[in-house]
């Protein structure tokens, strides 16, 4: 028997900069509530949208290497509960759209005088399958967390697109 080979997977590098609400957060709180983040690739309820999240690199540009938990949904239904800077809750229904949660752990590189970064330790691949265009993420804070500007965060995600 011979080898087949298929051609139909494709790779795709995604950024996400959140907006962050810039208050002090303690260990649990909502940092960013869920966002949309379309990846302009189609997906229908037809032809539904898969892929698989492979890495993250985080990029905190404030350089404060707090450790945080990114939350990614696949229904744009998802809500985290409690307001930004309180601690999240969720309803059972959000949290069935849960996909996967990125934790970035807490060590963090410093690049230069301004800036830090983390690679999630390795996780396995988060599978996706949407009926649309988006995934729906949010961040919660894993420790203590003064967040300087809105966009003190990049997170650049790896994909591969069936």
């Amino acid at each position: 028997m011979g080898a087949t080979t298929l051609y139909n997977f494709r790779t795709k590098q995604l950024d996400w900069t959140p907006t962050l609400n810039t208050d002090t957060h303690a260990a649990g709180d909502v940092v960013a509530a869920f966002e949309t983040v379309t990846l302009n690739e189609g997906g229908s309820s037809t032809s539904p949208l898969k892929g698989t999240i492979n890495y993250a690199i985080v990029h905190d540009i404030g350089a404060v290497g707090a450790q945080f938990d990114i939350v990614i949904g696949d229904d744009s239904d998802i809500a985290m509960g409690g307001a930004e800077s309180a601690a999240a809750a969720m309803t059972t229904a959000s949290q069935r759209m849960i996909v996967g949660v990125i934790d970035t752990s807490a060590t963090w590189a410093t690049v230069g005088s301004t800036g830090k970064f983390a690679k999630p330790a390795a996780f396995t691949p988060i599978p996706f399958e949407l009926s649309g265009d988006s995934l729906y993420m949010g961040i919660i804070a894993r420790a203590s967390w003064n967040v300087d500007a809105a966009d003190d965060i990049m997170v650049r995600f790896g994909l591969t697109i069936e």
